[in-house]
């Protein structure tokens, strides 16, 4: 099976919340980023290496700031809030 075009997706697999994106598709929403079109929203950037670039994107979403907080960490934290702000049936208030 070709999972590197796997396209991004979030599920529950066997008791663990998963997100996970093939390094192809990751490197082809590289060049959608708005972060990286110019102003006629053309792509600055070239892929050259899906794996190395899967590599680098891995390591920024884990690195860890001064306040032990990671990209990854805030994700959870929003997603957390949100589920709980938009009524969650999985939660209750103390």
């Amino acid at each position: 099976m070709e999972y590197s075009k796997d396209p991004l997706k979030c599920e529950i697999v066997e008791k663990r919340l998963v997100i996970s994106i093939g390094i192809d598709t990751l490197a082809f929403s590289a060049t959608l980023c708005p972060k990286l079109l110019n102003e006629h929203q053309d792509p600055v950037i070239k892929i050259i290496d899906t794996s190395i670039f899967a590599e680098d994107v891995k390591s920024e979403l884990e690195k860890i700031d001064c306040y032990e907080k990671c990209l990854l960490t805030d994700m959870l934290d929003e997603a957390i809030f949100n589920a709980v702000e938009n009524g969650s049936l999985g939660t209750e208030e103390k």
